[in-house]
């Protein structure tokens, strides 16, 4: 855990110390939650269903913006055929716009290589950023597609849940796109050099 509060273990996530928010309290997350319309999971490969169960159905579901939050985006379908191919369907409608926050891409690219090829051809709807240099950001796990979420709480457990409720969806939004004022461009689709 991170942080600590008067010489005690903080139960706050980094991310959520730096923005403020009581959402992404680190906790433990064993049930479904229906007051806030979330659905929780518990592993590894539980995570990664979600992810791919979410990011597939982009395909017909249609949000204008997807955003995708992680330090190193471990876990990730990235390089799935059908995560690839539903991207792509979900790209073809007008006015899309992935937001990709990562701390590593460099990393994204060598565990997910199709996906970094795929990006090559659709640069002009993806914008990647990173944490200004010399900033303390720890990137908790978040993707958001448009009344959909999946949050990563307790990546040592691979704990987290799907958010449903679209004031729980609007919160973390908001709290995700705060974080652009503390980034700046990254992971270009061309280096130029002499």
């Amino acid at each position: 855990m991170a942080g600590r509060a008067g010489g005690r273990q903080s139960s706050v996530s980094p991310l959520a110390r730096w923005m403020g928010g009581p959402l992404m309290q680190l906790r433990q997350v064993v049930a479904m939650d229906p007051g806030t319309g979330s659905n929780a999971f518990d592993g590894r490969l539980a995570y990664t269903d979600a992810l791919r169960t979410v990011l597939v159905g982009v395909g017909d579901a249609s949000p204008r913006e997807l955003w995708w939050v992680d330090a190193c985006f471990t876990g990730w379908p990235l390089d799935e055929p059908e995560v690839l191919e539903a991207l792509t369907r979900w790209l073809r409608r007008p006015a899309r716009r992935l937001i990709v926050i990562g701390g590593d891409f460099a990393q994204l690219a060598c565990d997910h290589p199709r996906f970094a090829r795929w990006r090559c051809d659709h640069g002009h709807v993806i914008e990647a950023w990173e944490p200004l240099a010399g900033e303390r950001i720890e990137l908790d796990a978040a993707l958001i597609a448009g009344p959909t979420a999946i949050e990563l709480v307790d990546r040592m457990h691979w704990r987290g849940r799907k958010l449903s409720e679209p004031s729980a969806v609007r919160e973390l939004t908001e709290h995700v796109a705060s974080l652009l004022h503390r980034c700046q461009s990254a992971w270009p689709i061309t280096t130029l050099g002499l």
